[in-house]
């Protein structure tokens, strides 16, 4: 799925949507959930962020490796999600 295409998608499905490259951390709160498109192709819902001290961690939902399987919720550091995610 292309980006331009995910946003026609989410378009029709009646969603505010458009493809903005940011650093998970630069985006606001009050704009969450949103979706965030993977190095590696795929997509995940970035559901919340929270932050302690210097230390920030994310809620992902991330899609199962099995079509039939529902989705899974992860807890990431910033840097497993700048790494392995983003």
């Amino acid at each position: 799925l292309t980006p331009p295409l995910a946003v026609r998608v989410m378009t029709e499905a009646g969603f505010n949507a458009a493809v903005v490259e940011r650093e998970p951390q630069h985006i606001l709160g009050l704009l969450l959930p949103v979706v965030l498109l993977l190095k590696n192709g795929d997509a995940c819902v970035l559901l919340g962020r929270k932050q302690s001290g210097r230390s920030v961690h994310y809620r992902l939902m991330m899609p199962s490796a099995d079509p039939g399987e529902p989705a899974v919720e992860v807890q990431a550091s910033e840097a497993e999600l700048l790494s392995e995610y983003a």
